[in-house]
């Protein structure tokens, strides 16, 4: 308990918040069954994202273990996986792609759409 203490007011310097490491593989030491969640989810029936809605509405009809998977699922789902993997869209949702191609020709799109937007608003203005 001392060490708890004394590490807890070393950190009343920064408000009593208690800072997280950066980096280091979190990840990998808070899976400790690769692909058992997506198992459950697919012995369900469901994919891994409904299945995790399910077991977070209803925590009661799980094991302590499944919802901990759950809350991990949701967690690892809202994290950004890169350039090929997940872009943020203009209105702050989550877009994955397979590729890098696939991503480009997105944005290619939707840089077109903001030009065309742009001219008809620079219209507007000249009339």
């Amino acid at each position: 308990m001392g060490r708890l203490k004394d590490s807890y007011m070393g950190c009343m310097s920064c408000g009593g918040k208690v800072k997280m490491k950066s980096g280091g593989k979190w990840i990998q030491k808070a899976i400790k069954k690769p692909g058992a969640f997506t198992a459950q989810a697919k012995k369900a029936g469901m994919s891994v994202s409904g299945f995790r809605d399910k077991v977070l509405a209803n925590k009661s009809a799980y094991s302590s273990t499944t919802v901990k998977r759950a809350n991990l699922a949701k967690t690892l789902s809202k994290m950004r996986k890169g350039a090929a993997g997940m872009s943020v869209s203009e209105y702050g949702g989550m877009e994955r792609y397979t590729s890098k191609s696939a991503m480009k020709k997105h944005e290619s799109k939707e840089s077109k759409k903001m030009e065309a937007r742009e001219k008809s608003a620079f219209a507007k203005r000249r009339r």
